[in-house]
């Protein structure tokens, strides 16, 4: 049986985003400054900004979205926008100088994330659609998936164990998998490729959870606030 997509948005909005991991530093805001006609009929889009740059936003098709700028690292929850194609991109505020821009389709009655990623003129919008139609809310299980975020050239092996047979992807900046299903309990994110990317988070996955991990951060960075590391989303729950 579908099941009714919006009920989850309606979940996350009234929770607000959680960053789930010790230590978190990652911000959240809902306001917005997109003042499509939305009627009766929406998508939905959240927005991280994983780049070196703070101050970013994004504009959909010339419209800016936000009335405030994202920093490192920040989130912003899920958001009714109007469908259609548009071109996504993402810029610094103060200066207007742009970092990426893409095209992509969002959907009717689909929520789409999109993670603004990159460093050192090497810049990209990663745009996904969140398949939450594909998802049981009745079987028990939670889902967890990946982004990955980490601009460098190499392709670590992201691996997610625990609550499952433990699943690998080889996964270039830029890659996301799809939602996989998980046992509830302790679930292990990994990411590496055996030199400059090894981290990793554990993640206590609850019934009905949709998460996202973030594998982000900077390769050989001396900051630890952008040292390569893995963040877990809430999504949010099935109904």
């Amino acid at each position: 049986m579908k099941r009714n997509v919006l009920s989850l948005v309606r979940n996350v909005m009234m929770t607000g985003c959680v960053l789930i991991a010790a230590g978190a530093v990652m911000s959240c805001s809902k306001s917005s400054d997109y003042n499509g006609n939305q009627g009766s009929v929406s998508a939905a889009i959240a927005v991280f900004n994983l780049s070196d740059q703070s101050g970013v936003n994004i504009s959909l098709g010339g419209s800016v979205l936000y009335n405030t700028s994202l920093v490192y690292p920040s989130y912003m929850d899920y958001q009714a926008i109007r469908p259609g194609t548009y071109t996504v991109r993402s810029f610094v505020a103060s200066s207007n100088t742009t970092l990426a821009e893409s095209s992509f389709n969002f959907d009717t009655a689909n929520y789409h994330t999109v993670v603004i990623a990159g460093a050192n003129n090497n810049y990209k919008n990663i745009t996904v659609r969140d398949n939450f139609d594909n998802l049981s809310g009745t079987n028990g299980k939670a889902y967890v998936r990946f982004i990955n975020a980490v601009p460098d050239s190499t392709q670590p092996t992201v691996t997610i164990s625990g609550g499952t047979s433990p699943i690998s992807f080889v996964s270039g900046f830029g890659i996301s998998s799809d939602f996989k299903e998980v046992t509830p309990g302790d679930i292990t994110i990994k990411a590496d490729n055996g030199a400059t990317i090894n981290a990793s988070s554990v993640l206590a996955a609850q019934a009905t959870g949709v998460y996202t991990a973030v594998v982000m951060g900077f390769p050989g960075s001396t900051d630890t606030a952008k040292a390569v590391k893995v963040k877990f989303i809430l999504n949010g729950r099935l109904q």
